[in-house]
């Protein structure tokens, strides 16, 4: 988790793929990547400094590096990435 222009952004990451969601005090409204078919419904656990539990569905995972581009590109304008979509939960 990383507090940057007044949002969090959430970024798990797993030995292939990661997840990323931002919510935020900014106008941000809270979102997260949906890229794979919304068929895709297993969910995948992600394990946290081995206290904090998350589950994510799998159809929100994208690969570890477009996933650390995108974390990346929001330091600089505080805006979600336009180069993936993106689904309010």
């Amino acid at each position: 988790m990383i507090f940057v222009h007044n949002s969090l952004v959430y970024h798990g990451v797993g030995a292939n793929e990661s997840y990323v969601s931002v919510t935020g005090e900014n106008g941000i409204t809270p979102a997260r990547i949906v890229e794979r078919d919304a068929k895709k419904d297993r969910i995948m656990t992600f394990l946290h400094y081995d206290i904090h539990h998350t589950e994510m569905q799998e159809r929100h995972l994208i690969s570890v590096d477009p996933a650390r581009k995108i974390v990346i590109d929001f330091y600089e304008p505080g805006e979600r990435s336009s180069e993936v979509s993106w689904e309010q939960p």
